[in-house]
């Protein structure tokens, strides 16, 4: 199960239950589920490392949907690449992303996101809401 939830008042705007085995490519149904119901796509979107998916996240930032994605960058497959630069054949919207998220003001707003839905996730565990 997905949630999507304002970090200013920690209420879920968007739920999303799949079958998959990771969160990779959720993030475009939760911003798509998000303009469905409240009118508006988020304007700033913080998504934890299993849902970062390159080309999710090019959907989510590209016009019409327009939304900064604040999510971990993975390391690399070699070590002594720095994973904050892109490489040439990535997506302009990638080459953004990936140093926006080296720097410390994208990684403090990233910091919100774990006081913010995972007490919503705590709040939904204690009502019964299980896997």
């Amino acid at each position: 199960m997905e949630l999507g939830t304002d970090c200013g008042r920690q209420a879920i705007g968007a739920v999303e239950v799949t079958t998959n085995g990771t969160d990779s490519g959720q993030l475009t149904p939760l911003v798509g589920q998000t303009r469905a119901r409240h009118g508006m796509y988020p304007r700033e979107v913080l998504s934890d490392g299993g849902c970062v998916d390159l080309s999710d996240i090019q959907a989510v930032e590209d016009a019409p949907r327009g939304c900064t994605v604040y999510a971990p960058v993975p390391e690399p497959k070699d070590p002594t690449r720095d994973r904050y630069q892109p490489l040439a054949t990535d997506h302009p919207t990638v080459r953004q992303w990936l140093p926006r998220m080296g720097t410390e003001a994208a990684q403090d707003v990233y910091r919100h996101r774990a006081a913010t839905i995972e007490c919503v996730n705590a709040q939904a565990r204690n009502r019964g809401l299980l896997r």
